[in-house]
């Protein structure tokens, strides 16, 4: 689809030293369908034509730093390429910070058209290379990014930082076993949550009728209701009452297009049609994507469609966020320090600077 795309008048320009290297920050805006949408281009010193890189975020609504628990994830990598001779564009997702929400249906399909709005935006920059512009995807950023490299034959290239491979349905139901399996729930119990998540996934996938759906949410809620906060049971006193409010809210929330959109895309789909270059980058400790679910499945796309240049890291502590972990688990994220493994913003330049050898 031809997107509409007009570079605004820049706000703001501010140079930076950061490690060895100048580049410059620049806020500027792009348009996407109709849309307003806000970003910040960060350009090497250099005078000869760049690389570029487009960074997509993760899922739900973040600002183009993709600031999560205080860590400025999109900040420190864009900082970091630029440094190393590498253009770097971020931007504020749909209805965040400084974009507009506009016409959008809020699935990832609708986030891969704004990515590839932002690559026609770039591609308006004489001093980038138009042959060398590709995508950095984070978690569902990578899903957008793979499916917008199907769409597009000019992407020079893809990088998924713990970007599914596998579908959703089967994604979430990882993240609530591993999740159950380290509270140390029974089998019995497990293999019963896990048995109500299917007929969730079919539901949706299906658009089922709720009054099916209902009595078997209500249930379950009833059951947990001795689990809830002490805080919550003061405001909701019955576990018939509590049960009512879940199983109503939990269906309302299920008719929602991404979730019908998660549960029914298949990556796989748009991998094997995939010939650019793709490194695949994953953490050892990721309990959100699990490493070695999406590496083989994106090692097996590339075998499927003769791809010879891609590329999987497995970097065995760290996490979605790519920090050293211990546990994994999302709620140990705002205790971390607020920096990358070893070597990961390392080997994303060194990749990127490798892809003419690759070509």
């Amino acid at each position: 689809m031809k997107l509409k795309i007009l570079l605004a008048v820049i706000i703001l320009f501010s140079t930076v030293i950061f490690s060895q290297t100048e580049f410059t920050s620049i806020d500027t805006t792009f348009y996407s369908n109709g849309a307003k949408l806000a970003g910040t281009l960060t350009l090497p010193k250099i005078k000869e034509k760049m690389p570029a890189v487009i960074l997509l975020t993760g899922s739900g609504s973040q600002t183009r730093d993709e600031v999560i628990y205080g860590f400025p994830i999109f900040k420190r990598i864009a900082e970091y390429l630029s440094s190393n001779g590498i253009a770097v564009f971020r931007f504020d997702d749909r209805g965040t910070g400084g974009s507009e929400v506009g016409d959008f249906g809020g699935t990832t399909a609708d986030y891969a058209e704004d990515a590839l709005a932002a690559f026609d935006f770039l591609q308006t920059l004489k001093i980038v290379d138009n042959n060398m512009i590709g995508f950095l995807g984070h978690s569902e950023g990578g899903m957008a990014s793979i499916i917008a490299g199907a769409s597009s034959p000019d992407i020079a290239f893809i990088i998924l930082m713990a970007g599914p491979t596998i579908p959703g349905s089967e994604i979430t139901l990882k993240q609530i076993s591993n999740l159950l399996t380290r509270k140390g729930v029974s089998e019995k119990i497990k293999n019963e949550k896990l048995k109500l998540e299917k007929e969730i996934i079919e539901f949706v996938k299906d658009q089922g009728d709720p009054d099916t759906l209902y009595p078997k949410l209500f249930n379950e809620a009833v059951k947990n209701y001795t689990e809830l906060p002490e805080a919550t049971k003061k405001q909701i006193t019955t576990d018939s009452a509590y049960a009512k409010i879940f199983a109503t809210q939990t269906i309302k929330t299920l008719n929602n297009p991404w979730i019908k959109f998660w549960f029914t895309y298949n990556p796989k789909d748009d991998l094997t049609e995939l010939s650019m270059p793709i490194l695949g980058l994953y953490g050892g400790k990721d309990m959100q994507v699990p490493a070695k679910a999406d590496s083989v499945a994106l090692r097996n796309a590339a075998i499927e469609s003769g791809n010879n240049k891609v590329k999987i890291v497995i970097f065995p502590d760290a996490n979605h966020l790519f920090q050293n972990a211990k546990t994994g688990m999302p709620e140990e994220y705002p205790e971390l320090p607020k920096q990358f493994v070893p070597n990961f913003l390392d080997s994303i330049v060194k990749w990127i600077k490798s892809i003419n050898t690759l070509n």
